[in-house]
């Protein structure tokens, strides 16, 4: 057995109000921000609620860019459930362009309806 340390799966991020307004610009922009809370849970992804004036709240998750797959697996997956008429989150975007904002230098997101 190694000595090393276990590879870290899971994006240590915060994410500032000007990061989280940047990205819901993306899908709504008109909303405004009002706060961003870390949710506990998630052994890959970082997930966060952000909370916004005029909108219900929204969930951003935050996949290392070494598993970009499982990302793209989980969207492709709700959307194969939604178009059988399950009731599943609704996916506002997608992105694994790692250019928003300096905040995807290593990682890969979606942001989903609550």
């Amino acid at each position: 057995m190694s000595d090393d340390e276990p590879t870290q799966l899971k994006p240590r991020l915060e994410i500032a109000r000007h990061q989280a307004q940047s990205i819901i610009d993306r899908v709504a922009p008109r909303s405004s921000v009002l706060g961003v809370t870390e949710l506990h849970g998630g052994q890959i992804s970082a997930v966060f609620e952000i909370a916004l004036k005029d909108a219900p709240a929204c969930i951003l998750k935050v996949y290392p860019a070494a598993l970009q797959w499982k990302m793209a697996k989980e969207v492709y997956v709700l959307g194969l459930l939604r178009d059988i008429g399950t009731a599943v989150p609704r996916i506002l975007l997608a992105d694994d362009t790692r250019r928003l904002d300096g905040l995807y230098d290593q990682s890969r997101l979606y942001v989903r309806a609550v």
